[in-house]
């Protein structure tokens, strides 16, 4: 049985290689049933893997448009909500979703404002007018940089992002035998309702780290 505080440890590991500060002289705190607080967590490190409804068929990824789907065994496939966060794209007979979880794009800004921002409908299509954000990072341009308001770039610090997965990396493989359905609404992993390891762990480091900053 994999213990949560086994996998905090091995984060607590990485980040003292990366010279991070950890505690903040903040207490661990648990969400319970805040599954909303739980959410955001996630969305906070995983903002640029977020993907929207097409009208036409499955979903578009936010930042390269590419066409994406939900697996059939996921528990969201009868749902098929608007906008979700996924973990990774795995390529069989389509680009499917690993890992997902409905999120509310308003999120998107308030927790990535340097990647994401509120779209202006004076200068948009028709067909973008109806959608609410829009991101700030251009494929096209420095890797390493973000645009932010009024054309001024900002650089970001690329490394932030890279811990980010490294921790997550970790995480996952420790809990890959991690198996999630849903229950009358709710989620659960391994029978315990969406307060599995994984989701304990990136509310811990959501708490403690400014990556929304």
């Amino acid at each position: 049985m994999i213990s949560f505080f086994l996998v905090l440890y091995g984060v607590l590991v990485l980040c003292s290689r990366r010279a991070l500060p950890i505690w903040y002289k903040l207490d661990v705190v648990s969400a319970g049933k805040n599954f909303t607080q739980i959410r955001k967590a996630i969305t906070a490190g995983f903002f640029f893997h977020d993907a929207r409804k097409d009208p036409q068929e499955g979903y578009r990824t936010l930042v390269e448009n590419q066409p994406v789907y939900i697996h059939p065994s996921s528990a969201l496939f009868q749902r098929q909500p608007d906008w979700i966060i996924y973990h990774e794209l795995v390529m069989t007979t389509k680009e499917y979703m690993r890992e997902v979880t409905v999120v509310d794009p308003k999120w998107l800004v308030e927790l990535a404002p340097r990647f994401f921002k509120v779209a202006d409908p004076t200068k948009m299509s028709k067909r973008k007018r109806q959608e609410r954000i829009e991101p700030l990072y251009d494929r096209y341009h420095e890797p390493n940089s973000w645009r932010i308001h009024f054309g001024v770039e900002e650089e970001i610090t690329a490394p932030a992002v890279s811990i980010w997965l490294s921790i997550w990396k970790h995480i996952c493989l420790c809990t890959s035998g991690a198996e999630e359905r849903e229950t009358k609404g709710h989620f659960f992993c391994k029978g315990q309702k969406f307060n599995s390891i994984k989701f304990q762990c990136c509310l811990f480091l959501h708490n403690r780290f400014c990556f929304n900053s």
